[in-house]
């Protein structure tokens, strides 16, 4: 069923089945409860994409500092 009316799909829905990316999640509930769920599963889904991109950043000024070290040892080495 596709409607615009979200009263209307709450007291008729009894499951929701997404399709997103080629993928298929069904969802016990009402319309309500479905987006609920989804707020709730890319939240955590995030959670984990938040914390990598921090240790990429940890990761690119560790190399930058050790960049600038190695490019001391070389003047003192040729100085």
């Amino acid at each position: 069923m596709t409607s615009h009316d979200r009263e209307f799909m709450n007291r008729i829905v009894t499951k929701v089945v997404e399709i997103d990316g080629g993928t298929l999640t069904a969802y016990s509930g009402n319309y309500e409860f479905y987006e609920q769920q989804r707020a709730l599963n890319e939240k955590a889904a995030a959670g984990p994409v938040r914390a990598s991109a921090g240790d990429a950043g940890q990761g690119i000024t560790f190399i930058e500092r050790f960049k600038a070290r190695a490019r001391m040892l070389r003047r003192c080495r040729a100085g």
